[in-house]
C-alpha cells in the first residue's frame, strides 16, 4: 500500500479538485485521508470498477485494478499518475516497471517525491 509520500504529492497535481477514494482497506484510508476526501463504500469490487473507469483522472496505487481502471477509463482527457518503484523491495530492479506505466502518465517517486513523465 502507499502511504502520503505518494499521495501528497500526486494530489498537488489536482489542485482544488475533489478526490474519492476506492480500497480494499477503507478503514486505513479514513485513517490516513480523514474527511479530506470521499469514499466508495457498500459496492461490490465490479460496481467499484464501472465507477473507477467513468472517473476524470487517476491516482493509482501500485496495484493492477486501480492501473487497469486507470487505462480502460473512457475519459479522452484523463490524467494518470502511478507511483514509483512499483513493486517492493523484494522485487526492485529484477522486473522492468516501466513497461507498466500508460504512455503519459506523471510518475511520482514516493523516496524523493519526484513528479516526471512516462516515456
Amino acid at each position: 500500500r502507499m502511504n502520503l509520500s505518494y499521495y501528497e504529492p500526486a494530489m498537488s497535481l489536482f489542485p482544488g479538485r475533489k478526490f474519492l477514494v476506492f480500497s480494499d482497506g477503507i478503514e486505513e484510508c479514513k485513517r490516513m485521508f480523514g474527511d479530506s476526501v470521499d469514499y466508495s463504500e457498500g459496492r461490490s469490487y465490479f460496481e467499484d470498477f464501472k465507477l473507477m473507469k467513468r472517473c476524470q483522472s487517476f491516482i493509482v496505487s501500485n496495484s493492477s485494478f486501480s492501473l487497469f481502471a486507470a487505462i480502460l477509463g473512457s475519459q479522452p482527457e484523463k490524467k494518470v499518475v502511478c507511483p514509483a518503484p512499483w513493486f517492493g523491495a523484494a522485487y526492485a530492479g529484477q522486473l522492468p516497471e516501466q513497461d507498466l506505466y500508460p504512455a503519459g502518465a506523471t510518475i511520482v517517486d514516493y523516496l524523493s517525491r519526484e513528479i516526471k513523465r512516462a516515456a
